[in-house]
Parts: structure tokens; sequence; C-alpha cells
């Protein structure tokens, strides 16, 4: 019975715990705002040409040798503020094209967006057609 209490005890001090973290990030320190840490609600959705004009390094999708698939992959993207791509999902499609598609977006590079003087995470589609 005590260690039921325990843990009891336990789950309750770790919920005020987090409730009193949560409660001084927002009111106590905004700056953790503006570092990025909490960036609820900050990412821009771009159409397909916007997302493409800012791209400053490009990376053709390889296919692999003998693969000879065809089709189009749709690419879900999110770019973080440094410019960076941060969270890839694709469309249905061959396994190898969608991997292709993967492995080169990765290393694409976009000039970072500026939103009231801040740079801001954004996200869209690519469409690859093999």
């Amino acid at each position: 019975m005590n260690s039921k209490l325990e843990r009891m005890t336990m789950k309750i001090s770790l919920v005020t715990l987090i409730f009193s973290i949560t409660f001084f990030a927002i009111e106590g320190d905004a700056s953790l705002f503006e570092t990025g840490i909490f960036r609820a609600n900050q990412t821009i959705t771009m159409s397909s040409a916007a997302l493409e004009s800012r791209v400053t390094q490009r990376i053709q999708p390889v296919i692999p040798a003998g693969c000879r698939c065809t089709g189009a992959i749709t690419a879900y993207i999110t770019v973080n503020d440094e410019g960076k791509v941060e969270k890839i999902t694709t469309s249905k499609g061959h396994p190898l094209l969608r991997l292709s598609v993967i492995k080169a977006l990765r290393k694409w590079t976009f000039e970072p967006l500026e939103k009231n003087g801040k740079k801001v995470c954004f996200k869209g589609q690519l469409t690859f057609s093999f």
C-alpha cells in the first residue's frame, strides 16, 4: 500500500513540476519562445513555386542503377529557421524512388524566411517526376 501512495505522490509531483516549468516559460521567460524552443504556430505554408524560389542548394534525386521505375513522388518538407530541411514525408510510389527523393532533399538548403524581423520555419510540397 505504501508503494502505491508513493507512486501517486510522485505522479502528482511530476505534474506539478511540468505545470510550473510551463507556467514559468510562458509568464517568466519569453526568451524561450524567441530562441525557437517553442515554435508552435510559426511554420509558414508556401506554394511549390515559392518554395522552389528559396532553394540555395539543390541536389537532384538519382535513380538507382538497374531500376526501371517511373512515376511521380510528391515530397512534403519542413524547413527550419536556418534553411535546412528538418522533416520529409513522401507520397505513395516506388520505394526506391521515394528513398532517392529523401536522400536528395536531405542535402537541400533554402534561404531562411523572416516574418516580422524573425526567422521562421516554413513548409511546402515538391513533386519529382521520374
